[in-house]
This record gives structure tokens, C-alpha cells and sequence, in this order.
């Protein structure tokens, strides 16, 4: 089992901690539990890292902050490093506590501030896109970085391609700062309890809710719906007919 004070939260478990905890602790303790991903759901993870991939192009003097690992020991003392130059990086780490992000790009401003954008596969912005920043920027700015503002960069849905993809055509960027800074100040309350469910011995109880389809299927729904009777779809239509 993980020791508390070892305990790192990257963003998008952050995300998940926040929405499930039985999702969050099996991420970490028994990824056995968690169903491995289907053919769309794949393809939704791919498609997500192709559109990472061209919104770097947004800023095309950036650099990727690849040290051949993902873990902390690794990318935090190459951003160190990368910030000195003052230009765009792409995937720069930050700790403070118990939050570990790689932040999608992170773009100077002036002579010391910094812009930071989170990259979405999605046409609309949701909260937890905005807690997904928050965290970012608990991180980002607890470790000495003056944020000027934060922007979701996310895909336009009146965008027709023609020719080569125009990735200042292909996306929308929101403003989002003045939303992730109200939420920021749940960022210590909520990495506490979650690094304490991390360091339980026990799976916490799964709580069958409307979290469980919204605002996509749980990874974990097919197990936690396991202990419904077979062929009981009561719970799926109840929250169907909330959501109409």
C-alpha cells in the first residue's frame, strides 16, 4: 500500500477522485478491478492525444518537456531547467504537496507571467474540465510561477476542414481564469481527503449515483452496477428520465 507522504495526485486522477473514489483508489490499488477499455472508449483516448498533439502547433516555437519518463523524479527537474529559456513548453511538471501535474502549454507573458492552457477533445467546456485546472494551478503557482490567466483550449464545432488542418480554425479558447481560481481554494481540502482514501487498506464502497453516467460512463460502472440484479436497467432509466 502507498505511503501517505509518497502519495502524488496527477490531474486527471484528481478529476476521477472527485467524481468517484472507488474509481480513484482502484486506479492506484487494484487496477485489476478496472474494466480495460473497449474499442470506442480507446478510440476516444487517441483521438484526445491527436488533438493534444496539434494544439502544440498553436504555438510552434514550443518546447515538448520529454525526458523519456512521466513520473515527477523526472519531469519536474527538466521543466526547472526549460523555464529559464522563457518560451512555450508543452507537457511542463509541477509538484506542491500532494498534486503532480503535467501542464498540456504553458506560454510565457512579459518579462515573468505565464498563460497557461489545458487541451480539451470536446466542443463545450465542463466543471470538471475547470477542477482539472484548478489543480493546475494549486501546483503550478505553489511552486513559484506568476499565472496571468488560464484558457481551456477546446475543439469548434463550426470548423469545416479543408485542406491541411488549421489548429487556430479547429479550436475555441475560454477563458477560464477567474472559474478556476474560485475553485482552486477546494484544491488543499480536496487533495487531503483524497490522498487519505489512497492510503486506506480497503476499496471504499461503491455509491451507484448519477456520477456514474454523467457526464460519460464510469469505468467502473459495469463493476459497481455488478450487484444489480441481471437485467435490471431501473437505475440507468431513472437517471435517463432525470437527464429528459
Amino acid at each position: 500500500m502507498i505511503k501517505h507522504s509518497d502519495i502524488l495526485i496527477s490531474k486527471s486522477r484528481y478529476v476521477a477522485g472527485l467524481r468517484c473514489p472507488t474509481l480513484f483508489w482502484c486506479k492506484s490499488n487494484r487496477k485489476d478491478l478496472i474494466p480495460p477499455l473497449d474499442a470506442n472508449s480507446q478510440a476516444v483516448v487517441d483521438a484526445g492525444t491527436e488533438v493534444g498533439r496539434i494544439a502544440r502547433e498553436l504555438f510552434p516555437n514550443g518546447i515538448l518537456v520529454d525526458s523519456g519518463s512521466y513520473y515527477a523524479d523526472k519531469t519536474v527537474p527538466a521543466t526547472k531547467e526549460l523555464l529559464e529559456l522563457r518560451k512555450s513548453l508543452f507537457e511542463p511538471g509541477f509538484v506542491h504537496g500532494h498534486a503532480y501535474v503535467l501542464v498540456d502549454l504553458l506560454v510565457p507573458v512579459g518579462e515573468e507571467e505565464w498563460d497557461l492552457y489545458e487541451v480539451k477533445s470536446s466542443t463545450e467546456v465542463k466543471d470538471e474540465y475547470l477542477d482539472d485546472v484548478a489543480v493546475q494551478r494549486y501546483a503550478v503557482e505553489n511552486s513559484g510561477l506568476k499565472l496571468r490567466k488560464c484558457f481551456l483550449v477546446h475543439l469548434n464545432n463550426e470548423y469545416v476542414r479543408q485542406g491541411d488542418i488549421d489548429p487556430e480554425g479547429l479550436f475555441t479558447i475560454t477563458d477560464v481564469t477567474v472559474e478556476s481560481e474560485m475553485r482552486k481554494s477546494l484544491v488543499v481540502g480536496n487533495l487531503s481527503e483524497l490522498a487519505n482514501l489512497l492510503a486506506a487498506e480497503e476499496m471504499p464502497d461503491a455509491l451507484i449515483a448519477k456520477r456514474c453516467l454523467e457526464p460519460r460512463d464510469c469505468d467502473m460502472k459495469s463493476v459497481c452496477w455488478g450487484i444489480l440484479p441481471e437485467g435490471d436497467n431501473s437505475m440507468a432509466l431513472f437517471w435517463d428520465k432525470k437527464r429528459g
